[in-house]
């Protein structure tokens, strides 16, 4: 069911990129680009790991088609890794609306998931994205991620963010409860060298909540933690 909604999803996509000028002859000269928000290292009390958040992007008038991957690897291997393939189209002043998919590829099961949402600019300029998944045998899931970019100077520049992650049905097989599932938050201190490259130090804090923390705890992981990361993030 999910797979076939996925087809329809990605179809409409593009009939809405090519209205908007994805087709030759369109008004606007098309954009596109490669994003690296987040490629660092991460030391925590259970040893180190590689976390990334890799985005490509194209994009032309109200319209844009967007690839997201992002994951972690420890120990040589790979512990998480969701991609992201979805149309956003702008409806508002800084506020988009985004249709698309999610695929969980990670070690554990792999999910699917249909994902629907929206992505702007709140009051006090912060970066918020709400997003809506539906998967197979009536599974769901909700996503809230808020940011925002302080400067300090006019090189030093603070990027706290929070991500929490709602669930709502057990999926025991994938180790993640109803409710309140997830909460991380971050804080990154970038120095822009050039307007498209900047480097970061960080601190990070992650917690597992109700019936997930309880399959964490199943499994011989743990449940919260914090880390120190350091990185560099630049598009191209």
């Amino acid at each position: 069911m999910v797979n076939a909604m996925l087809r329809k999803v990605f179809a409409i996509g593009l009939l809405c990129a090519a209205a908007d000028g994805f087709a030759m002859g369109g008004r606007e000269p098309l954009a596109a680009a490669v994003l690296v928000d987040e490629l660092e290292i991460q030391e925590r009390s259970g040893g180190s790991a590689q976390d990334w958040e890799i985005a490509a992007m194209a994009q032309r008038d109200l319209s844009g088609l967007w690839l997201v991957s992002e994951g972690k690897r420890a120990g040589g291997r790979t512990h998480e890794h969701e991609l992201r393939g979805y149309f956003s189209r702008a409806v508002a002043p800084y506020w988009d609306v985004t249709l698309g998919w999610r695929g969980d590829l990670g070690p554990g099961p792999e999910r699917h998931w249909l994902a629907a949402g929206i992505d702007g600019v709140a009051p006090f300029h912060v970066d918020t994205a709400l997003t809506l998944f539906v998967g197979d045998e009536g599974r769901s899931a909700l996503r809230v991620k808020l940011a925002k970019e302080l400067m300090v100077t006019q090189r030093w520049q603070l990027l706290p963010e929070i991500t929490a992650n709602f669930h709502g049905h057990n999926d025991p097989a994938a180790a993640t409860g109803s409710g309140l599932s997830s909460l991380e938050a971050e804080v990154r201190l970038a120095y822009r060298v050039t307007p498209a490259v900047r480097p970061y130090i960080g601190l990070g804090w992650s917690q597992r909540y109700g019936r997930t923390a309880d399959y964490q705890r199943l499994e011989g992981n743990g449940v919260e933690g914090g880390q120190v990361m350091l990185g560099i993030r630049f598009w191209l």
